[in-house]
């Protein structure tokens, strides 16, 4: 029978004291091994923001991966995603995103990435506090064999601002408007005519913002393919810089 199983990573905290400017960071992953499957499939979501006095920051990321085994295979699949973002001078923000599929006896596999993200001064929230919450949910497929499956997130957020003695900014144009980055990264579908031996590809993308403009983004991939005797491998990698 098959099933889709779900773990879900809740954090929420109040920022520490700290000399410096306010920031924050978060990230979530995602780690399934199955054996004598026909499928795997893991999809890892991460919902991340800070409100401050001098920064508000929201992102949204999500990561899927799968691969086809007909015949019955192993294979592991890990996922993670991070985010950042402070206010040093200017509003920054970044994103990166991480897969890796291994598998054996594979016919099909594919891994899709999208992310938005967004920072901006004026808090909308309650001033007295500076607030933080991260919301991580992995979900995974593992096809009819045995499987194991984790996802694990974490969370930081430090400033040194005192946010009943401060005042909010108010905004007189749209610099410091919010203005969503939206960001998608999807790679072909690898389809074979008969199952691999043995097959690998991985994934990093990575893409940033400041004062709601793209600053960078790029990307790194790997492929290794093996039948029979015959092994297949490839590189390559990408980035722009606005």
């Amino acid at each position: 029978m098959r099933m889709t199983i779900a773990i879900l990573v809740c954090i929420m905290a109040l920022a520490t004291q700290a000399s410096g400017v306010t920031q924050t960071s978060a990230s979530t992953n995602s780690l399934l091994l199955s054996t004598y499957s026909d499928l795997a499939a893991v999809r890892t979501i991460e919902q991340n923001s800070v409100s401050a006095p001098d920064l508000n920051y929201e992102s949204n990321g999500q990561v899927d991966s799968h691969v086809s085994m007909p015949n019955g295979g192993s294979s592991i699949i890990s996922q993670g995603l991070y985010t950042g973002a402070q206010n040093n001078g200017g509003l920054g923000g970044m994103a990166s995103f991480n897969a890796k599929v291994t598998a054996t006896q594979a016919t099909n596999s594919q891994i899709i990435m999208t992310g938005t993200s967004s920072t901006e001064v004026c808090n909308k929230q309650d001033n007295s506090q500076i607030q933080s919450q991260t919301f991580g949910l992995g979900m995974a497929k593992p096809g009819e064999g045995e499987y194991s499956f984790a996802t694990t997130g974490q969370q930081l957020t430090v400033s040194d601002q005192v946010p009943a003695l401060r005042a909010t900014p108010v905004l007189i144009n749209d610099k410091y408007a919010n203005k969503d980055l939206v960001v998608t990264f999807t790679q072909d579908s690898q389809k074979f005519e008969q199952p691999v031996d043995f097959m690998q590809q991985a994934v990093n993308f990575n893409y940033g913002e400041y004062d709601s403009q793209p600053t960078f983004f790029g990307y790194d991939f790997t492929s290794t393919i093996a039948v029979e005797d015959t092994l297949c491998s490839s590189y390559m990698s990408f980035s722009h810089v606005n």
